[in-house]
Protein backbone atom coordinates (compact mmCIF):
# COMPACT_ATOMS: atom_id res chain seq x y z
CA UNK A 1 0.00 0.00 0.00
CA UNK A 2 1.67 3.39 -1.34
CA UNK A 3 -0.37 5.54 0.42
CA UNK A 4 0.77 6.31 3.90
CA UNK A 5 -2.61 6.92 5.84
CA UNK A 6 -3.89 3.55 3.68
CA UNK A 7 -0.89 1.68 5.12
CA UNK A 8 -0.94 2.88 8.52
CA UNK A 9 -4.82 1.85 8.49
CA UNK A 10 -3.72 -1.51 7.20
CA UNK A 11 -1.03 -2.05 9.63
CA UNK A 12 -4.12 -1.35 12.50
CA UNK A 13 -6.29 -3.75 10.77
CA UNK A 14 -3.82 -6.40 10.94
CA UNK A 15 -2.71 -5.98 14.49
CA UNK A 16 -6.25 -5.64 15.84
CA UNK A 17 -7.02 -8.83 13.96
CA UNK A 18 -3.93 -10.44 15.00
CA UNK A 19 -2.94 -11.09 11.19
CA UNK A 20 0.83 -11.70 12.03
CA UNK A 21 1.10 -13.87 8.69
CA UNK A 22 -0.29 -11.17 6.49
CA UNK A 23 3.13 -9.79 4.38
CA UNK A 24 2.55 -5.81 4.28
CA UNK A 25 4.84 -3.27 2.46
CA UNK A 26 4.54 0.52 1.98
CA UNK A 27 5.37 0.37 -1.54
CA UNK A 28 3.46 0.04 -4.80
CA UNK A 29 3.33 -3.27 -6.33
CA UNK A 30 4.51 -2.93 -10.25
CA UNK A 31 6.37 -4.47 -12.83
CA UNK A 32 9.83 -3.22 -11.28
CA UNK A 33 11.68 -1.85 -8.50
CA UNK A 34 12.39 1.53 -8.35
CA UNK A 35 10.05 4.42 -7.91
CA UNK A 36 6.81 5.37 -10.05
CA UNK A 37 4.64 8.54 -9.81
CA UNK A 38 1.26 7.50 -7.62
CA UNK A 39 -1.60 9.83 -8.79
CA UNK A 40 -3.72 10.48 -5.43
CA UNK A 41 -7.28 11.30 -6.58
CA UNK A 42 -10.20 12.86 -4.80
CA UNK A 43 -13.40 13.82 -5.89
CA UNK A 44 -17.21 13.65 -4.97
CA UNK A 45 -17.50 9.54 -5.23
CA UNK A 46 -13.63 8.91 -5.14
CA UNK A 47 -11.62 7.55 -2.20
CA UNK A 48 -8.24 8.28 -1.40
CA UNK A 49 -7.88 4.48 -1.12
CA UNK A 50 -8.67 4.57 -5.23
CA UNK A 51 -5.14 6.14 -5.37
CA UNK A 52 -2.75 4.49 -8.29
CA UNK A 53 -0.23 4.58 -10.41
CA UNK A 54 -2.09 4.49 -13.38
CA UNK A 55 -3.05 8.23 -14.79
CA UNK A 56 -7.43 8.07 -14.08
CA UNK A 57 -9.31 10.54 -16.81
CA UNK A 58 -11.94 9.82 -15.37
CA UNK A 59 -10.25 11.64 -12.18
CA UNK A 60 -8.78 14.69 -10.76
CA UNK A 61 -5.49 13.80 -8.95
CA UNK A 62 -5.23 16.23 -6.47
CA UNK A 63 -1.46 15.23 -5.32
CA UNK A 64 1.10 13.34 -7.12
CA UNK A 65 3.81 11.75 -5.43
CA UNK A 66 6.84 9.93 -5.76
CA UNK A 67 6.90 6.52 -4.02
CA UNK A 68 8.84 3.42 -3.99
CA UNK A 69 7.93 0.26 -6.20
CA UNK A 70 8.23 -3.28 -5.56
CA UNK A 71 7.62 -6.46 -7.87
CA UNK A 72 6.36 -9.49 -6.08
CA UNK A 73 8.96 -11.78 -7.35
CA UNK A 74 11.79 -9.52 -5.36
CA UNK A 75 10.03 -9.92 -1.96
CA UNK A 76 11.39 -12.87 -0.23
CA UNK A 77 8.56 -13.34 2.73
CA UNK A 78 6.30 -14.34 0.33
CA UNK A 79 8.28 -17.75 -0.53
CA UNK A 80 4.82 -20.17 0.54
CA UNK A 81 2.30 -17.73 0.22
CA UNK A 82 -1.22 -19.16 -1.09
CA UNK A 83 -3.32 -16.12 -1.32
CA UNK A 84 -2.87 -12.72 -3.05
CA UNK A 85 -5.32 -9.84 -2.71
CA UNK A 86 -4.63 -7.52 -5.45
CA UNK A 87 -6.58 -4.05 -5.58
CA UNK A 88 -3.74 -1.63 -7.60
CA UNK A 89 -6.83 0.30 -9.32
CA UNK A 90 -6.20 -0.10 -12.71
CA UNK A 91 -2.63 -1.31 -12.38
CA UNK A 92 -3.14 -5.05 -12.15
CA UNK A 93 -1.43 -5.98 -15.42
CA UNK A 94 1.69 -5.01 -13.72
CA UNK A 95 1.64 -6.05 -10.48
CA UNK A 96 1.20 -10.07 -12.26
CA UNK A 97 3.78 -9.21 -14.72
CA UNK A 98 5.94 -8.28 -11.57
CA UNK A 99 5.19 -11.86 -10.11
CA UNK A 100 5.53 -14.19 -13.19
CA UNK A 101 7.94 -16.52 -11.35
CA UNK A 102 5.95 -15.79 -7.92
CA UNK A 103 2.40 -16.87 -9.32
CA UNK A 104 4.48 -19.98 -11.19
CA UNK A 105 6.16 -21.04 -7.95
CA UNK A 106 3.14 -20.90 -5.67
CA UNK A 107 -0.12 -21.08 -7.79
CA UNK A 108 -1.61 -18.97 -5.15
CA UNK A 109 -5.59 -18.38 -5.03
CA UNK A 110 -6.01 -14.27 -6.12
CA UNK A 111 -8.52 -12.23 -5.01
CA UNK A 112 -8.29 -9.50 -7.57
CA UNK A 113 -10.84 -6.30 -7.67
CA UNK A 114 -11.11 -5.52 -11.64
CA UNK A 115 -12.47 -2.05 -12.08
CA UNK A 116 -14.04 -0.91 -15.96
CA UNK A 117 -10.22 0.81 -16.16
CA UNK A 118 -8.43 -2.60 -15.70
CA UNK A 119 -6.21 -3.93 -18.19
CA UNK A 120 -8.76 -6.38 -19.26
CA UNK A 121 -6.46 -7.90 -22.16
CA UNK A 122 -3.80 -7.70 -20.33
CA UNK A 123 -5.13 -9.96 -17.58
CA UNK A 124 -6.51 -12.17 -20.17
CA UNK A 125 -3.67 -12.94 -21.65
CA UNK A 126 -1.36 -13.59 -18.27
CA UNK A 127 -3.70 -16.40 -17.38
CA UNK A 128 -4.55 -17.98 -20.59
CA UNK A 129 -2.20 -20.74 -20.66
CA UNK A 130 -2.62 -21.10 -17.25
CA UNK A 131 -5.48 -23.73 -15.04
CA UNK A 132 -6.51 -20.69 -12.91
CA UNK A 133 -10.09 -20.68 -13.00
CA UNK A 134 -12.32 -17.31 -12.58
CA UNK A 135 -15.22 -16.97 -9.58
CA UNK A 136 -17.14 -13.71 -9.61
CA UNK A 137 -17.91 -12.69 -5.69
CA UNK A 138 -20.93 -10.59 -4.93
CA UNK A 139 -20.13 -8.94 -1.87
CA UNK A 140 -23.47 -8.05 -0.88
CA UNK A 141 -24.68 -12.08 -1.18
CA UNK A 142 -21.68 -13.94 -0.76
CA UNK A 143 -22.55 -15.69 -4.24
CA UNK A 144 -19.73 -17.15 -5.93
CA UNK A 145 -20.32 -17.87 -9.80
CA UNK A 146 -17.56 -19.80 -11.93
CA UNK A 147 -16.58 -17.46 -15.70
CA UNK A 148 -15.56 -18.72 -18.68
CA UNK A 149 -13.43 -15.42 -18.81
CA UNK A 150 -11.93 -12.17 -16.78
CA UNK A 151 -14.88 -9.70 -16.86
CA UNK A 152 -14.43 -6.11 -15.34
CA UNK A 153 -17.37 -5.66 -12.30
CA UNK A 154 -20.57 -4.77 -13.09
CA UNK A 155 -21.59 -2.57 -10.25
CA UNK A 156 -19.57 -1.64 -6.72
CA UNK A 157 -20.85 -5.54 -4.94
CA UNK A 158 -18.99 -7.21 -7.70
CA UNK A 159 -16.13 -5.92 -8.19
CA UNK A 160 -13.55 -9.04 -7.01
CA UNK A 161 -12.86 -12.26 -8.42
CA UNK A 162 -11.46 -15.06 -7.12
CA UNK A 163 -9.22 -17.19 -9.52
CA UNK A 164 -8.05 -20.19 -8.68
CA UNK A 165 -6.73 -23.59 -9.61
CA UNK A 166 -9.92 -25.00 -7.40
CA UNK A 167 -13.35 -26.50 -8.44
CA UNK A 168 -16.11 -24.37 -8.00
CA UNK A 169 -17.29 -26.78 -4.66
CA UNK A 170 -14.11 -26.44 -3.10
CA UNK A 171 -14.27 -23.01 -3.69
CA UNK A 172 -17.72 -22.13 -2.04
CA UNK A 173 -16.60 -24.47 1.17
CA UNK A 174 -13.63 -22.02 1.53
CA UNK A 175 -16.02 -19.20 1.88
Amino acid sequence: EALDRAYNRLQVNKSVNKAHRIVTSNRAVSDVCGEAEFNVFVGENVLTTGSSLMDNQNKDAYEIKRVQTVTLDSISELAHCNLVKIDAEGAEHLVLKGGEEFFKANTPDIIMEILQSANLEHLIEFFKNTEYKFYSINDQTGEIVQLDSLVSGKNMNQLNTLISLKPLEEVKELL
